[in-house]
This record gives structure tokens, sequence and C-alpha cells, in this order.
């Protein structure tokens, strides 16, 4: 077994290794658990008596360690931030792009970023669009 931990803001714990597998419980950021196996891009793990599946993707191996008074405390990175940081997109790029585009509207992206669609409506328009043929 090895050490992994939640490197996302929250994830989910599944039966199965696939996004549409029932739910077993929601797993939080540095939350540690053990590696078992993988598959593909799904690594089975152990999380307290719990065992099930999370895309690789949610994880980091070893031990998130946050310590009281220290820099990563007062204000953690997203993940959506330390992804764009590793294209090379930050603060001051946003800030150049804003100035170069100023008559963008956003509202429909900001829109489409709150919108959250359940595992049940995504799975019932998979099968009613006859679209589970991977």
């Amino acid at each position: 077994m090895k050490p992994v931990s939640i490197s996302v803001k929250s994830t989910q714990l599944r039966r199965e290794p696939s996004f549409l597998s029932p739910i077993i419980r929601h797993l939080e950021y540095a939350n540690l658990c053990d590696l078992q196996e993988t598959r593909g891009d799904w690594a089975l793990i152990r999380f307290s008596n719990l065992e099930g599946w999370v895309h690789q993707s949610a994880l980091t191996s070893g031990q998130i360690v946050l310590s009281a008074g220290a820099s990563d405390v007062q204000r953690l990175a997203s993940n959506k931030e330390i992804a764009l940081a590793g294209k090379g997109f930050n603060a001051e790029v946003e800030k150049r792009y804003r100035r170069m585009h100023r008559g963008t509207n956003y509202a429909a992206v900001d829109l489409m970023q709150r919108r959250s669609i359940s595992i049940q409506a995504l799975s019932h328009f998979i099968q009613s669009g006859d679209l589970n043929r991977v």
C-alpha cells in the first residue's frame, strides 16, 4: 500500500472506476488514503474503513501537511489556479488579456462554471441519447 492524498477541494469515492458509478462518500482536500491498485486513470483506495475508486487526477503521492501559520494555510491556490499557472497563465497575464479585450462579455462563461449537473441527470442524458457506446 502506498500513501496518497486528495489534491482537489473535494472528490467522490465511487463503487466502480466510472464517473457514473454510485458515490460511496465525498472526500476532501488533504484526506490521507492508501492506494491499493490502479486501473487505467482510476485508483482503488482505502479511506478509513471504506474502499472505492477515485480518478487519479484527484490524487497526489504522499501526505499533504498543512502547518499552522505557514503561508500555504493563509491562502491555498485552487486547483484551477495551479493548472493555469502550469500553462503560463497568472494574474498579470489575465490583467493584460482583459485590457486587450475590454469588450468581451464573460457572463455566459461564468454561468456555465456555476452550473451543476447531477449524476442521475447525466446518466439519463447518456441513456436517452444512446451515447453509452464507449
